[in-house]
Parts: C-alpha cells; sequence; structure tokens
C-alpha cells in the first residue's frame, strides 16, 4: 500500500468526510490500473488542488489547499 503523503508538503488539500456519508472518488492503483477509492465518515481524503477547484465549482465548501515551499525562483 502507497504511504499516504503530507498535505503540507504536496499541496493536497485534505478533506474530512462527513459523518453517514461516502466519497467515491477514481483513482490509479500501484499497478496504473483505474481503480475506485472508498472513504467511510471521519476519514481524512486528500485530493489535488485541480480536483478541489472542481469540486468548489459544483458547491462543496473545501479548504483552501496548503501553501507549498518552493527553491524554485520561477514559482515565487
Amino acid at each position: 500500500m502507497a504511504e499516504k503523503q503530507n498535505p503540507a508538503t504536496t499541496g493536497l488539500v485534505a478533506i474530512t468526510v462527513a459523518p453517514r456519508r461516502a466519497v467515491h472518488r477514481a483513482g490509479k492503483g500501484e499497478d496504473g490500473e483505474p481503480t475506485l477509492i472508498a472513504h467511510g465518515p471521519g476519514e481524512t481524503l486528500d485530493v489535488e488542488p485541480a480536483e478541489a477547484k472542481r469540486l468548489r465549482e459544483l458547491g462543496f465548501a473545501l479548504p483552501e489547499p496548503v501553501a507549498v515551499a518552493t527553491n524554485d525562483p520561477a514559482e515565487a
């Protein structure tokens, strides 16, 4: 199983799944094949900033992404 990345270092948005809800999203397994990932109540789901933006556009209230430090002056 892949190790969970720290959102503070990856720029991911951490979402806590609401009680009595399940979040299903498509992902890729370790072999690169598409898979369905289900998250149960109270679990944390990390999503890429682009996916979080799409969810916000659909009306979900999500936290803003964590700023990612960079050493590249072009990205500053």
